[in-house]
């Protein structure tokens, strides 16, 4: 069961955060708060705060990191962006023949999303920067 700080509040930055005439951010309440999107170091950064503790889910299935392969910080993002997508067609392809249908077309919005998530650990690097990491073993995924 997770544990319920009182202190903190989840909160979405709509409506909380707002822009000032200068470019800037504000906030509109003094209370601690933890913020849920993935990007929350690019968020931070942009609205110059810095964390108290940064800690890191890494998603396993069984022993290994699902998202190793596209964070190999010692690979191109842009290499490692164009072979998943190569990759995932192909396999997708493959499914598609062997169950005799379509293939499906995978929606720009869903790989802009994983895109972006790519390029932001790359860019922040979340999980070396992490001052805890919490493995979760999902297998279902």
């Amino acid at each position: 069961m997770p544990v319920r700080n009182e202190n903190i509040r989840e909160i979405s930055l709509s409506g909380v955060i707002s822009q000032t005439g200068n470019g800037g951010f504000r906030s509109a309440t003094n209370y601690q708060f933890q913020v849920l999107p993935i990007c929350i170091l690019q968020i931070l950064n942009r609205i110059e705060l810095k964390p108290t503790i940064k800690i890191y889910i890494k998603r396993l299935h069984g022993n290994q990191w699902r998202d190793g392969r596209d964070l190999d910080y010692t690979v191109d993002v842009e290499d490692i962006m164009s072979d998943r997508k190569i990759n995932n067609q192909e396999f997708e392809y493959g499914v598609a023949n062997i169950e005799n249908r379509k293939p499906k077309i995978f929606s720009s919005r869903d790989e802009n999303m994983i895109d972006e998530t790519i390029r932001y650990h790359h860019t922040y690097k979340p999980d070396k920067t992490a001052d805890f990491t919490l493995l979760r073993n999902d297998l279902t995924c």
